[in-house]
């Protein structure tokens, strides 16, 4: 018992690195064809969300500002992970965006959502377009350019690191501000989409026409967090 509760906290684990840092979206579809999937996460979920990694290479700063000032999450205390590195935190409800710098001499892939495989967005739900607007223009950054997509107002923007951000402008539903999407690009959709099911034990919601993408979406929730899995047909 000791040893099979051990296996499932691993399991955990390792769910949790690929759900909140998107390190392997495509590979889950690999490990499951090699090995049957016979154990879930989902017991050990103990919180009602999920939190996002997020490495940076550009000026803190100006991290700190997008983040706060402009998209107006709440800010967390700050860690310092040793030496000169830090983990800059913002909630969203019960939720952690947690920002540290890249690794030095690792690569790291960037691009555009239907281009690279990976953690390629990040949704978060807003209440006033107006407000939201003014908050970009006075910090120098473009307006957003919203439109109409999937019953909501949405607008996509990159953050000072070049990483998609989609803006959802939702105004009265006070529950969903404390929502995020966590949107990730795949290579193989039937596999990644049993890995997310079967193995970290998320709840398997039906597909959602994504007129901003030209694409379906496959929406995975565990409490506030919602995985969104996308597949352009390369990476």
């Amino acid at each position: 018992m000791r040893f099979e509760k051990r296996r499932l906290r691993g399991a955990l684990a390792l769910a949790a690195v690929i759900v909140t840092c998107g390190l392997l979206p495509g590979a889950p579809g690999r490990a499951i064809a090699q090995t049957e999937i016979t154990d879930s996460a989902a017991p050990f979920l103990w919180q009602p969300s999920m939190n996002v990694f997020r490495r940076f290479s550009v000026d803190r700063a100006k991290m700190i500002e997008f983040y706060g000032d402009v998209i107006g999450l709440r800010p967390l205390e700050t860690f310092n992970l040793g030496g000169t590195s830090q983990m800059t935190r913002f909630g969203v409800g019960t939720s952690e965006i947690k920002l540290t710098t890249t690794v030095p001499r690792r690569q790291y892939k960037s691009g555009k959502v239907n281009e690279v495989i990976g953690l390629r967005l990040l949704t978060f739900f807003i209440p006033d377009e107006a407000a939201l607007t003014a908050r970009f223009t006075a910090k120098g950054y473009p307006a957003p350019r919203f439109q109409s997509a999937g019953g909501r107002r949405a607008a996509l923007v990159t953050d000072p690191d070049g990483q998609w951000v989609e803006l959802a402008v939702v105004p009265g539903a006070a529950e969903i501000f404390d929502r995020i999407e966590v949107g990730i690009t795949v290579s193989d959709l039937e596999k990644s989409r049993a890995f997310y099911r079967q193995f970290v034990g998320l709840e398997e919601l039906p597909p959602v026409e994504d007129s901003l993408f030209g694409t379906t979406k496959y929406p995975f929730r565990h409490g506030t967090t919602t995985i969104v899995l996308r597949s352009f047909g390369s990476g």
